[in-house]
């Protein structure tokens, strides 16, 4: 019997390698490569605001984060409108700088694609563009000289606004005067305009202006049709007398806030949450569940607001009709309360 020796022989260069056993291949594989082909993202933030805001700040500081480490990320790689960057510093995947304006102010700043790499050579992609404001006055809403165009505007700002009433303006309002608001700063991030404080076993009345969540109150409704239009959001709320925003629902697209802007005064039509099914946007922030199931045809009011849905037949649905002391907002006949918020 011929003895043949067993030989295995490792090609170790390349990754590649072979297993041969009495002179035949029996495992074989070439170069293997686990290629990285992801270009690096960066994104570009600022401690005193979201992108977009104004304020009264001489300078800001800004972080660069980049998805993945980088080695050649510099200075030069940043480019702005209407200002400067220094004390720029960092490794890997994080780094700082401040911007400082040139001029009183828009401002911008981004980082353009393929001017920097990973560590296999990657090009990044672009970065967000970043603005900011820098104005010469205040607009954080506190004096009707200072006023702001919305809750919303104010939070981003002046991010450390707390819940409370503020001034506003709005061109196609009262030709530009300035009128109170309540916002509430806190849920969700805050910035939410109140339009309604309706329940408590009585009915509401129009008014101008909201400025608490106890007054029985709700805006004109060609006022909330303006407001809408630069709004995006919706909020509902509901509870005791003791923690009326215990059940909060937000919206999630743009039906809601639709209803809110429309003019028609169509039975469930399009004013209305009944309209495209816009109560199906709803999604829980807290507390529980929302029930919008209904038996019957809704009330001959429910056209729009501040009347936006009848659960007709269903006294543990919604009855959003702030004209009816029995309503309130969550269910019928409970003695709660419910508002309505926008953003």
């Amino acid at each position: 019997m011929v003895y043949r020796f067993l030989y295995l022989n490792f090609l170790l260069f390349i990754g590649c390698f072979s297993i041969t056993i009495f002179g035949q291949t029996i495992i074989s594989a070439g170069a293997y490569s686990a290629e990285d082909v992801t270009s690096p993202s960066i994104t570009i933030s600022a401690a005193e605001g979201l992108s977009g805001f104004s304020s009264l700040d001489t300078s800001i500081a800004l972080t660069f984060t980049v998805s993945e480490s980088t080695y050649n990320f510099v200075v030069g790689d940043v480019t702005v409108s209407n200002g400067s960057i220094s004390n720029f510093s960092g490794t890997g995947s994080l780094f700082t700088a401040t911007f400082t304006p040139t001029t009183d102010g828009a401002t911008s700043i981004q980082v353009l694609s393929n001017t920097f790499s990973d560590g296999v050579g990657n090009a990044n992609t672009a970065s967000n563009t970043f603005t900011w404001t820098k104005t010469t006055e205040a607009t954080d809403g506190l004096t009707s000289a200072t006023a702001s165009s919305s809750a919303y505007q104010i939070k981003q700002d002046y991010p450390s606004s707390t819940d409370g009433i503020y001034w506003i303006s709005n061109a196609s309002i009262n030709g530009g005067t300035p009128f109170q608001i309540y916002a509430d700063m806190t849920t969700d991030g805050g910035g939410w305009m109140l339009l309604n404080s309706s329940g408590g076993g009585s009915a509401s009345s129009q008014s101008e202006t909201v400025t608490s969540l106890g007054l029985r109150r709700y805006i004109p409704r060609t006022r909330v049709e303006i407001l809408a239009l630069d709004a995006s959001s919706v909020m509902l709320a509901s509870g005791p007398s003791n923690n009326k925003n215990q059940h909060t629902i937000i919206s999630t697209d743009s039906r809601p806030i639709s209803a809110l802007r429309s003019s028609s005064t169509s039975r469930e039509g399009a004013a209305t949450f009944h309209y495209n099914s816009a109560y199906t946007s709803f999604t829980i922030y807290s507390g529980s569940s929302w029930s919008w199931s209904k038996t019957c045809t809704p009330g001959s009011d429910t056209t729009g607001w501040p009347t936006l849905y009848h659960a007709c037949g269903n006294a543990s649905g919604v009855h959003y009709k702030p004209l009816n002391a029995n309503a309130t907002g969550r269910d019928w006949m409970s003695g709660g309360w419910y508002s309505t918020w926008i953003r």
